[in-house]
């Protein structure tokens, strides 16, 4: 099934309750089994997932986890003052997420046509631009086949999807704005029209730089004919990386990045010593609280040693992003108190190929994060810690499962770190745990079945009558013993227990 499928397919609550059930009654028989006395090879099945998705990693609908990113900006920030008013020097650019600044705007009430939202987004884009010598405006490509299609159908599931071409400025535009945007096709429609709008309307003491919002992908203009785009011509579709490559070329002392992404954040201090600048802010919270993050000031802070910071984008990536799941019950703020003392582990993710030595780390790294320092193994951990967890969601998931989501880290790692190159060099996405089904690209989560295909340790009987004393029970057919999951425990007559 593909995940358009899954949300447009309407589910009933109880079938989904059935899955459910059914998918932790396997995990109930495994732990009847062991109590039970049955030799059970726990190293064996417990390379499984012992359910139709891994727990640990994906909701039972088969969506990635989620979690909260900015709990890692808050910890990044730490002590340091964010001021609500910074001082704009003559050498000074702004950058601007494009796409965020229109979800900022929305539709105004006295918007009519795309023309007059043209206008508003203009008018924002100058006044927050206004001590600026230059302003830059980036936004996001819309490609047919993307690794975030799966996200962005889970934060749009409930829409309409309403298409509006925008041929002219004339078109009206839809009321309910939020609708219109949940279409890939609107968004890169809209983001066309209004770059095609900002360098026409651009007043001539300014300079206005226009990228990612064409129809091709590369295009990047300038309202000047003096300012060079050559550098910032890129095959970048997220505009996170792009404000980077802006960032890097702008060749100003002073720049504000006006986002409140945590991925950007992250993206600036790892690339923090390639941007030639002495400051370096980012313009995040409101309109009415509004405050700049000095990223300058918290590279400094921090401290890092080199092999951390190579690790700070492979340590958002496999702890959770908008492509890569994030781990049940265990958030990225608790989780950094792990990294600071193991990030050698994962200093060479997102680099070059992804060898086993890499794939290995990464795991050991996982390891570390559900506290068995011993553990060799995501499989290794998910034994020592059988018998200790409560809820399936609790253990890690299985080296199998885990293998794709290093793999999905690695490839959103070697994105993040070539956001200072306009041509970045990448796998295919179909060999970086994201299959193509139904011309989609959707999260791979194992290879292997939910329990061992010949697997007889799951065996339970549902004598009534007998006391198991026959080989018609199923148990004593296939000589083990019977357990709490069986139903001759209900009439407590079994002759087929342990100490029989």
């Amino acid at each position: 099934r593909t995940f358009s499928s899954l949300y447009e397919t309407k589910i009933q609550h109880k079938e989904k309750e059935t899955i459910i059930k059914a998918d932790r009654n396997i995990l109930q028989r495994l732990i009847s089994a062991y109590q039970g006395g049955r030799k059970v090879d726990l190293n064996t099945i417990l390379k499984h997932e012992l359910m139709n998705v891994p727990i640990a990693l994906s909701h039972t609908n088969g969506v990635l986890r989620q979690g909260d990113k900015s709990l890692l900006a808050d910890v990044l920030i730490g002590d340091i003052k964010c001021p609500t008013v910074v001082h704009i020097p003559e050498s000074s650019c702004l950058i601007i997420d494009g796409q965020a600044l229109v979800v900022s705007l929305g539709k105004p009430k006295e918007v009519k046509t795309f023309d007059e939202l043209g206008a508003e987004y203009l008018n924002l884009v100058l006044t927050m631009g206004k001590d600026f010598q230059r302003v830059d405006v980036v936004f996001d490509s819309y490609r047919d086949e993307s690794i975030k299609g799966t996200t962005r159908l889970m934060r749009n599931r409930k829409s309409r999807r309403i298409r509006r071409v925008i041929d002219s400025g004339d078109v009206p535009v839809p009321a309910n704005f939020r609708e219109f945007l949940a279409v890939p096709g609107n968004k890169s429609d809209l983001s066309s029209f209004l770059s095609n709008y900002l360098l026409q309307n651009a007043p001539a003491e300014k300079v206005v730089v226009v990228s990612g919002g064409f129809k091709e992908e590369e295009e990047t203009q300038s309202s000047s004919p003096r300012v060079n785009v050559q550098n910032l011509k890129a095959k970048h579709e997220e505009a996170d990386t792009r404000i980077v490559l802006h960032a890097i070329n702008c060749g100003k002392e002073h720049i504000v990045v006006a986002s409140r992404d945590t991925d950007i954040l992250i993206l600036l201090l790892a690339h923090y010593s390639t941007i030639d600048c002495s400051q370096l802010y980012m313009r995040a919270g409101t309109f009415k609280k509004r405050k700049y993050i000095p990223v300058h000031d918290i590279h400094d802070s921090l401290a890092l040693r080199s092999e951390e910071c190579e690790a700070l984008i492979p340590f958002h990536a496999i702890t959770g992003c908008d492509t890569v799941s994030y781990l049940a019950g265990h958030s990225k703020k608790t989780i950094w108190k792990h990294f600071k003392g193991n990030s050698k582990l994962l200093k060479d993710l997102g680099k070059g190929s992804l060898t086993a030595k890499k794939v290995n780390d990464a795991e050991m790294f996982v390891t570390k994060i559900y506290n068995v320092p011993d553990a060799k193994s995501c499989d290794d951990a998910r034994v020592k810690l059988f018998c200790m967890c409560k809820v399936q969601e609790a253990l890690p998931p299985t080296s199998d499962a885990m293998k794709y989501h290093i793999e999905r880290a690695h490839y959103q790692s070697l994105v993040w770190k070539q956001a200072d190159s306009p041509k970045p060099v990448l796998p295919e996405p179909v060999e970086m745990g994201w299959p193509r089904v139904n011309d989609e690209l959707v999260p791979l989560f194992m290879s292997l079945p939910a329990i061992p295909t010949a697997c007889v340790d799951f065996a339970r009987c549902q004598c009534q009558s007998s006391a198991c004393v026959t080989k018609r029970c199923t148990c004593r057919k296939v000589n083990l013993t019977c357990t709490e999951a069986c139903g001759c425990t209900k009439k407590g007559e079994c002759r087929n227990k342990l100490d029989e």
